[in-house]
């Protein structure tokens, strides 16, 4: 079994992560990509906009009937700051496979400052997702991710989540384009990102 981990704060989950977790999936031939939102992402010192019990559902949501794309509450379930490295030690204990561990090229960049990265790689490869043609990396890689790093040219939607949290709240129309729809429907369903009159 090979299965693709693509962790995040997912506040709210977009298209951009749909095309990443698809391009991988498709690319490296994995049976499945996982999206593991975190509890709270030590790397980011605020806390998610939405609490985790809408974030876990928003991606369930956006998966469901998507071959090969499936969602896990490990980190969220475990709570506390979310490390990969904890959460790749407990994935193969319960669900013993080939791991890839997708990162977009800023997350690859500030990745030796992650907890224990040596270790990551002993438990993952690592699925560097860059927009093609593909990028230049400026930036040197530790050697420990020479003989584990794969590379996936994906032409991801230019948006974050940031900005998606903006559009809703000035309640901007054009937002509809950057959501699934059921996301987007379950947002407005539960009030999430607005601010009130």
């Amino acid at each position: 079994m090979k299965i693709g981990i693509l962790g995040g704060t997912f506040d709210p989950p977009h298209v951009g992560h749909l095309a990443v977790a698809e391009s991988v999936r498709d690319q490296l031939e994995l049976d499945e990509v996982v999206f593991v939102p975190a509890a709270r992402n030590p790397m980011k010192d605020r806390r998610a906009h939405a609490g985790h019990k809408h974030r876990l559902a928003m991606l369930r949501v956006m998966a469901e009937g998507k071959p090969g794309l499936g969602v896990s509450d490990i980190e969220i379930t475990r709570g506390g700051s979310s490390y990969m490295v904890e959460t790749l030690e407990e994935l193969h204990l319960v669900q013993p496979a080939d791991y890839w561990l997708i990162l977009g090229s800023d997350a690859l960049q500030g990745f030796s400052e992650w907890r224990h990265p040596e270790r990551i790689c002993r438990f993952a490869r690592v699925a560097a997702v860059i927009r093609p043609p593909m990028e230049k990396v400026t930036f040197p890689l530790p050697d420990y991710l020479e003989n584990v790093l794969d590379w996936v040219e994906c032409r991801t939607p230019n948006i974050s989540s940031t900005r998606v949290r903006s559009m809703l709240q000035r309640r901007d129309e054009d937002v509809v384009r950057w959501l699934d729809p059921r996301v987007y429907e379950y947002i407005q369903r539960h009030r999430l990102y607005r601010i009130e009159d």
